[in-house]
């Protein structure tokens, strides 16, 4: 007799069971990036009394790809186990803005007491992001 009888009908073979179990799934993930940015900057004013103003912008855009591709035998539904992991794709787009304007009052050349500097500074920035699936 070949094998250990497991039921009725079939008897358990050891060499099939091996071959099913040593199959290696091969699930895909894939990553991009790009991003690029500019940055401008200026002293603007340097014979005012108080040194100038220092003004600063720029723009970031970063795109990132998400892609996941799963294995074909566990997507088919014969899993051997283990969750197949579902095919799925994603897109990031994101653009920033920034700004900044600072204005120093007290700088450390006017010899103010007790106070080394003091400016007053408006940071703003503006992001917009855009997903799609």
């Amino acid at each position: 007799m070949d094998g250990v009888p497991t039921g009725t009908t079939a008897p358990y073979n050891n060499v099939a069971a091996a071959q099913r179990a040593s199959y290696i799934g091969h699930s895909f993930f894939r990553n991009k990036n790009f991003q690029w940015d500019i940055t401008l900057n200026a002293h603007l004013f340097p014979s005012l009394w108080n040194g100038g103003i220092d003004v600063a912008g720029g723009y970031v855009h970063e795109w990132r790809q998400d892609q996941q591709i799963g294995d074909p035998v566990q997507a088919a539904g014969d899993q051997l186990g283990f969750n197949a992991v579902p095919n799925a794709k994603f897109n990031q787009e994101v653009n920033s803005y920034f700004g900044e304007i600072k204005v120093p009052f007290v700088t450390s050349t006017m010899n103010v007491p007790f106070v080394n500097f003091l400016r007053w500074t408006t940071p703003t920035a503006s992001k917009s992001l855009m997903i799609r699936t």
